[in-house]
């Protein structure tokens, strides 16, 4: 399911660039760097209970929270992220590629942009039920299998996620630290 999530990405930022401005242009290189976070904190913790416990299917993380619950507080803080829920930096995200879309629409009054508009926050609002199925899962479903956990699956993969969670939570409330960076770069047309 991440694989796809990718490419559902991929598409957000290519919707961003038919926008087609110098602001359109910064707000998709903020949400290709916020969605590489989400994604690569994602992707490590579902490749920890993978490597660890075999837990390949959404199901078989099945009241995961109960023997893993920091984990399963990160993994959910990136669902969110991946989302693009509040208070998380893939809500910053996506509110700047509709923003750009909006802008460039009201700018030159082509339908297509409307169109493409109307037809992202449909497909947010239709992954909302995919990416929190993880989560609903780990936390809400019974646990199919006792887990074997040890003291010390505090790896460095798991710090990792932990940094990458802080830094999407810091980046939804001060965006302008990211901002500010990209805006060094000069991408006159």
């Amino acid at each position: 399911m991440l694989a796809y999530s990718a490419i559902a990405q991929t598409g957000f930022m290519l919707a961003g660039l038919a926008a087609f401005s110098e602001t359109s242009l910064v707000n998709v290189i903020f949400y290709t760097c916020i969605y590489t976070v989400a994604g690569i904190g994602a992707f490590m913790i579902v490749h920890f209970f993978e490597r660890r416990h075999g837990k390949k299917e959404i199901s078989s993380l099945s009241g995961v929270v109960n023997s893993y619950p920091y984990l399963s507080i990160l993994l959910l803080v990136m669902m969110v992220s991946l989302t693009g829920l509040p208070p998380t930096a893939g809500f910053t995200a996506k509110f700047l590629i509709f923003s750009s879309i909006w802008e460039s629409y009201t700018y030159n009054n082509n339908g297509w942009l409307l169109a493409l508009l109307a037809f992202g926050l449909v497909n947010t609002v239709v992954a909302l039920f995919y990416y929190l199925k993880i989560p609903y899962y780990m936390i809400f479903k019974p646990m199919s299998e006792e887990l074997q956990t040890d003291n010390n699956y505090l790896y460095f993969e798991n710090y990792l996620s932990a940094f990458l969670v802080v830094a999407v939570l810091l980046l939804f409330f001060r965006p302008d630290w990211l901002m500010g960076f990209i805006n060094i770069i000069n991408f006159a047309f």
